[in-house]
């Protein structure tokens, strides 16, 4: 039997015979961990923006969409025809608020235009009477006439805008055909 006391110790060095261990890592353990979950990170940070950039503009296209049915809505309670705001004094988007929730009316992506004027979109009413829709009955329109659109471009692309259509599709188009849109009948 072993006495008790530093000069009498096991041989092994440890009380009862058995020795400690270590248990932790080296530095250069650390850093190859701390490496790996950089490069992970440098990888991951880019697609988690496409994919943040891919939800904007899918929850832009369901408010187009839900924008689109509230004008037939609108239609439907109104003889068939759509609002007009420069005979009626009101803003498209209230005429349109019993059909549609206010949410519908803020694009994800505008972080410009919305904070001040509590709408990202536009509508047809163009002033003209050949290329306007405003107090014209929609179902008369053609099916792939630009109803309601992004009011600016470049918030899901360069050059891109999101619209609506007569026929109630919704997706997203090169600006400046949305423009030409516009300037043919509906």
């Amino acid at each position: 039997m072993w006495k008790r006391g530093p000069q009498h110790a096991p041989p092994d060095g440890g009380p009862g015979g058995r020795r400690r261990r270590r248990t932790g890592g080296t530095l250069v353990q650390l850093l190859v961990v701390c490496a790996i979950v950089a490069v992970l990170l440098a990888i991951m940070l880019p697609v988690a923006g496409r994919v943040r950039a891919a939800a904007r503009g899918t929850q832009c296209l369901a408010n187009l969409r839900g924008i689109g049915l509230a004008f037939r809505m609108y239609a439907a309670a109104n003889g068939q025809q759509l609002p007009t705001p420069a005979y009626t004094q009101v803003p498209w988007e209230r005429s349109l608020q019993a059909y549609a929730s206010a949410d519908a009316f803020v694009c994800p992506g505008d972080e410009e235009l919305a904070p001040a004027t509590f709408s990202s979109y536009d509508w047809r009413d163009t002033g003209l009477e050949l290329t306007t829709l405003a107090g014209k009955n929609p179902y008369m329109a053609r099916g792939d006439a630009v109803v309601a659109f992004d009011a600016l471009p470049g918030w899901h692309g360069t050059d891109q805008m999101n619209a609506v259509r007569a026929d109630g599709s919704a997706g997203p188009m090169a600006a400046n055909a949305c423009v030409a849109d516009l300037r043919r009948a509906p």
